[in-house]
């Protein structure tokens, strides 16, 4: 899911009740992030899914470095390492806040912080609050891929290697890459069409505009458009069959619509990459009109 804030804060009572009201402070409006809160984990398996996992395909990334009164390290070990895994995965949007007294040790004296230290928690969010808004973190935000906008293309005709023919309203989307320096492989599918998971044959790959192909590089910061849908008539050798029908491998096997009423229908695509776990978004078709939801 897109707009993702890793909120690494420390461990102890103080530092997560902090982090509670940061991360309603950011899901509440205007700003409708979602935010993990990270925690410690005493086992490999957790410290891999919910933390490692989380820290590596979140969008945004905010590290709270507090204070500690007790002998030795002042502050807390693991946030520390996160921020050092968080520059290592390539997090280009992140924000670093510190308390007066908190360590200035190790990766954090390399970087510059130009914000004043917080002296209290109510210090502490208004920070927060005011580099949110003024750096635009927002929800839509993807540093990997997102689903950017429906494009549609009137009277089109789209054949495949069985003899096929799909005439009608092509039903586009173009999916952008917004990392400055990754280059993402990406395939799209359908995963659910009106809450339901569809017959295996609707889950062929869908097609890149203007390619023969099903799966589609995109360069840092460059879009590519897939071919989701066909509205029209399907015409075989011997009928023409009107519906809205996926524009997929057709030639492996002839496919009916997906639909051919006029009611409310609600499409979910699936968009695998090489980089990330997998994004979905979702389409809704209403009085012949599409939208992404």
């Amino acid at each position: 899911m897109a707009g993702t804030v890793f909120l690494s804060c420390g461990q102890n009572d103080r530092e997560l009740k902090v982090a509670e009201r940061v991360a309603s402070l950011l899901r509440a409006a205007p700003f409708h992030l979602e935010v993990f809160i990270a925690r410690a984990t005493n086992n490999l398996y957790s410290l891999n899914n919910d933390v490692l996992a989380r820290l590596a395909y979140a969008d945004y990334f905010i590290f709270v470095n507090f204070h500690r009164e007790t002998e030795g390290f002042p502050g807390s070990f693991y946030s520390h390492q996160e921020l050092a895994m968080a520059l290592a995965l390539g997090h280009r949007r992140f924000l670093i806040f510190s308390e007066k007294g908190a360590p200035i040790v190790g990766i954090t004296q390399s970087i510059v912080q130009n914000r004043p230290c917080f002296s209290n928690d109510d210090e502490l969010l208004d920070q927060i609050r005011n580099d949110v808004e003024s750096e635009q973190w927002r929800p839509e935000y993807s540093r990997f891929l997102r689903a950017k906008e429906i494009v549609k293309d009137l009277n089109v005709t789209f054949g495949d290697g069985a003899g096929n023919l799909l005439h009608g309203t092509a039903i586009s989307v173009v999916i952008e890459n917004q990392s400055s320096d990754l280059q993402d492989s990406v395939i799209v599918t359908l995963e659910r069409l009106d809450g339901n998971k569809p017959d295996c044959l609707f889950r062929s790959p869908l097609k890149i505009s203007g390619q023969r192909r099903y799966d589609a590089t995109i360069p840092a910061e460059s879009s590519v458009i897939f071919n989701l849908l066909m509205e029209g008539i399907r015409k075989p050798p011997e009928q023409g069959e009107p519906g809205v029908f996926l524009v997929s491998a057709l030639d492996l096997s002839p496919l009916p619509a997906l639909f051919s009423d006029q009611e409310r229908h609600q499409m979910e695509f699936r968009l695998d990459a090489r980089t990330h776990r997998p994004i979905r978004f979702k389409l809704v078709r209403r009085n012949h009109e599409y939208a992404l939801a």
